[in-house]
């Protein structure tokens, strides 16, 4: 067998969490001594590890051994593709993980309940905006939705939107004895003595792709209900602020103008769902321009989710 490259030689620790992030089994090539255990990429043998069978080797691992034939071996050297039954490779699209669903409907959750949140329905007969938000119970994966409307005259037009809520601050008792402070409202951690309070267990926390946030943020095992978030062990290095004001994090249908009575479907063939945290709200946004005639408009939205009845 064709000698690996060392530089790409890990433990098999190491090698495990790379096969996990991957989504990538295990191939492997027994010697006299070891087994030759590595991952493959886009057809070619990639990160690669020794666990070695001889108790006299100084490399020797009897944990390393006993997890790779006890959980490991029995599985290795499967097809690096997903195959047909006649065993040709199969290549499918996909809008969501393994024990996802997909989940049509056209009513929101509550932080506890599924679907006791508002229905997705607008009327607007007076110049100006209408709106509805929603949330949902869990994380979600958003994949697109479809809006049908009737009534709607030149210059009416609907926007959608994601948003994180303002994360709620109060002003500590007795002067600076709060848990953070509040700059240009971005909210920033303070050991006892702040001049605000924040509760991790009403928050809402955006990311920031700057990796200049004060917060972490991990989503429940389970993928049912809201998330945990946590100060940072390394404050102004962190994925998440917390922000003392609303905050949107995606405008995905900017003022689409309506007219008359039709259909509009924001479902483009080649989606790439978009994970959405319980703590954060959608909203639909109806325009009437200029009133004198009452626009109606209800919508259904897709999104793949782990829970849909319980």
């Amino acid at each position: 067998m064709a000698r690996f490259d060392r530089k790409l030689q890990v433990t098999w620790t190491q090698l495990k969490v790379l096969a996990a992030k991957k989504y990538v089994g295990f191939h492997s090539y027994e010697t006299s001594n070891a087994f030759e255990i590595y991952i493959i990429e886009d057809g070619q043998i990639s990160f690669w590890a020794w666990v070695f069978k001889d108790a006299a080797d100084p490399r020797y691992s009897a944990d390393d051994l006993a997890d790779w034939e006890a959980n490991y071996e029995a599985n290795a050297n499967g097809p690096t593709k997903p195959r047909d039954y006649d065993g040709k490779d199969k290549v499918q699209p996909v809008t969501l993980s393994t024990n996802q669903w997909h989940y049509w409907h056209s009513i929101g959750d509550t932080a506890s309940t599924l679907r006791a949140g508002e229905q997705f329905k607008l009327s607007r007969s007076t110049d100006g905006d209408s709106d509805v938000s929603w949330q949902y119970r869990d994380p979600v994966w958003m994949v697109g939705g479809e809006l049908h409307f009737q009534g709607a005259a030149m210059g009416d037009h609907v926007s959608f939107c994601v948003f994180a809520p303002a994360t709620p601050v109060t002003a500590s008792d007795g002067g600076n004895t709060g848990n953070c402070n509040v700059y240009d409202g971005v909210i920033v951690p303070a050991a006892g003595n702040g001049a605000y309070n924040v509760d991790l267990d009403d928050c809402h926390p955006v990311p920031t792709p700057a990796q200049d946030g004060y917060w972490d943020y991990a989503l429940p095992a389970t993928m049912k209900f809201g998330g945990t978030t946590t100060l940072s062990a390394t404050p102004g290095a962190a994925s998440y602020h917390l922000i003392a004001a609303r905050f949107d994090l995606t405008r995905f249908v900017a003022k689409e103008l309506l007219l008359g009575a039709g259909r509009t479907t924001y479902e483009p063939s080649n989606i790439n769902a978009s994970m959405c945290f319980p703590e954060w709200r959608f909203e639909c946004e109806v325009h009437n321009e200029g009133g004198g005639h009452t626009i109606d408009v209800i919508w259904r939205v897709l999104v793949s989710r782990y829970w849909t009845t319980v």
